[in-house]
């Protein structure tokens, strides 16, 4: 998603914790010399202040949190308050007004049954509270 973005003229930032992930992305990067601006470091999604990246202090337009991501993190208090937490993160970076997509497909279920995923983005806007609807 960080290639597709580049190409349409965004700035794009990407942080996980995942050394394979970031590892790829790099690559693709240092292959691809119009993804020079792409920023890609290492973050914890229930700490992003501390991400390796620069955040713009306006706050983002957008961040959208594609695939297998957020099933992917571990739910380390239970009740899905890990995942809260997260989101909650993903908001307090977004400028008022900013948009949060969250597609949560869990493709390696899809890929154990077989079966097709079906369309599960949600989208959340920011309003002048700064609340998420």
């Amino acid at each position: 998603s960080g290639i597709n973005a580049e190409y349409g003229g965004y700035e794009v930032v990407s942080s996980d914790a995942d050394d394979n992930f970031l590892r790829k992305a790099r690559e693709v990067k240092q292959e691809r010399p119009e993804l020079a601006g792409w920023q890609i470091g290492v973050g914890d999604w229930l700490d992003l202040n501390s991400a390796e990246v620069t955040h713009p202090e306006e706050g983002y337009d957008a961040i959208i949190c594609i695939g297998n991501s957020i099933v992917a993190l571990p739910d380390f208090e239970g009740e899905n308050r890990t995942h809260i937490k997260a989101i909650q993160n993903f908001k307090d970076l977004l400028k008022v007004g900013g948009v949060l997509i969250i597609d949560h497909r869990n493709f390696d279920l899809a890929w154990l049954t077989g079966k097709q995923l079906q369309n599960h983005a949600r989208i959340c806007t920011t309003r002048r509270t700064g609340s998420l609807t």
